[in-house]
C-alpha cells in the first residue's frame, strides 16, 4: 500500500511541474527557442524535462515514505524505551544516535554532486545519439560514422567512468554504515537495557524475581531492535535526501533559466565579448527603414561567435538586398 501511494505521489507531482515547465517553456515568449539558440545555461533541456523531473519527482515521493515511517516509528519506540529503561538511558543513546549520525555526516560522499554530474553525463549521452538521429542524412553523405562513433564511445565511457567511481565510493561508506548501526548501535543499546539492572533509581528495573526482570530485559532488548531498525532507514533516507539535492540542483537551474528567458534576461555577462547579456544599443525611430551603426554579426548560442566585424548598414523602404 505504501508503494501504490507513493507511486500516485510520484505521478501527482510529475503531472503538475511538467504541466508547470511545459507553460513556461511553450509560452508565448519563445522561451524554447532562446533556450536553445540563445542562452547556454542549460544544455540539453529535454534531458532535464523527460528524465530529469521524472527522477526528481520519483526520489521525492520515495523520500516522504522512507522518512515519514521511520521518524514516527522512532518517535513510538521511544516513548516505550523510556518506560522501560528510564530517562537515563535513552538520552545517552540519543546522544549516540547524534554522534554517529554526525562521523556517517562527515563520511558521506557528495552523492548530490555525483547524481548531477551523472544526470549531465546521460544527458550529452543521449544528445550524441539524437544528433546522429537528425544528422543522419549529412553523416551519411560525408562518411562521418567512424568520428560519430568515435564520440559517442567517448561520452559512453566518461558516463561509464564516472558510474565506477560513484560506486567505489558507495563501497566504503556502505561497509561503515553497517558496522555503526549493526555493531555500535547494539553494543550501546544492549548496555543501555541492562543499565536499570545494575544501577537503582528506575521503577522499572528493580524489583520483582529474576522471570521478570528477564522479561523487562527481553521487552526492551525487542523496542531496541525496532528502534535500531528505525534509525537505520533514517541514516539512509539521508543519502537519499543527499542524491535528491542533486536532482532538485538541475531542476531548479531549468526553472531559473526559463523564468529569466521569459524576462529577457540572459543573466550575467559571460566570457564571450558578444554575449546577450552585453547587448545594448539605441533604436531610430526616425528612419523609414532599417539601419545597423557598428553591429556586429555573430553565431547564435550562449556568448556568441563572431561571424561578421561590427557593420554598418542601412536599408529604406522599397530597397531590396541580396546576401
Amino acid at each position: 500500500m505504501i508503494r501504490f501511494l507513493e507511486s500516485k505521489l510520484a505521478l501527482a507531482f510529475r503531472t503538475r511541474l511538467t504541466q508547470y515547465v511545459h507553460d513556461l517553456y511553450l509560452g508565448d515568449s519563445l522561451t524554447y527557442y532562446k533556450l536553445q539558440a540563445l542562452d547556454a545555461r542549460v544544455a540539453h533541456p529535454d534531458q532535464f524535462i523527460t528524465t530529469d523531473i521524472a527522477r526528481f519527482c520519483a526520489k521525492l515521493a520515495s523520500f516522504v515514505s522512507s522518512l515519514g515511517k521511520p521518524a514516527l516509528d522512532a518517535v513510538i519506540f521511544n516513548v516505550q524505551l523510556v518506560r522501560g529503561v528510564g530517562l537515563r538511558g535513552t538520552v545517552g543513546m540519543f546522544a549516540m544516535y547524534m554522534a554517529t549520525a554526525g562521523l556517517l555526516r562527515a563520511c558521506t560522499p557528495a552523492f548530490g554532486r555525483m547524481a548531477a554530474e551523472q544526470a549531465a553525463l546521460e544527458g550529452d549521452f543521449r544528445a550524441g545519439h539524437a544528433r546522429v538521429v537528425a544528422n543522419a542524412e549529412e553523416i551519411a553523405f560525408y562518411r562521418g560514422a567512424p568520428r560519430e562513433a568515435e564520440q559517442l564511445r567517448a561520452s559512453l565511457r566518461g558516463l561509464l567512468a564516472h558510474a565506477r567511481r560513484v560506486a567505489r565510493s558507495r563501497v566504503p561508506h556502505v561497509v561503515l554504515e553497517d558496522m555503526v548501526i549493526k555493531y555500535t548501535w547494539s553494543a550501546f543499546g544492549y548496555a543501555a537495557c541492562a543499565l536499570p539492572f545494575f544501577v537503582g533509581g528506575s521503577s522499572s528495573g528493580t524489583g520483582g524475581g529474576a522471570g521478570a526482570r528477564t522479561q523487562r530485559f527481553v521487552t526492551n532488548k525487542r523496542i531496541l531492535v525496532n528502534l535500531s531498525d528505525a534509525g537505520g532507514r533514517m541514516m539512509a533516507s539521508i543519502k537519499e535526501a543527499m542524491e535528491l539535492t542533486g536532482y532538485t540542483a538541475r531542476v531548479y537551474a531549468l526553472l531559473r533559466a526559463l523564468h529569466a528567458l521569459r524576462r529577457d534576461d540572459y543573466g550575467p555577462p559571460g566570457a564571450g565579448a558578444y554575449a546577450l547579456a552585453r547587448a545594448h544599443g539605441l533604436t531610430y525611430s526616425d528612419i523609414d527603414g532599417v539601419r545597423l551603426t557598428g553591429v556586429p554579426i555573430v553565431a547564435p548560442g550562449g556568448d556568441g561567435e563572431l561571424l561578421v566585424r561590427p557593420l554598418t548598414w542601412e536599408v529604406r523602404r522599397g530597397e531590396h538586398w541580396l546576401v
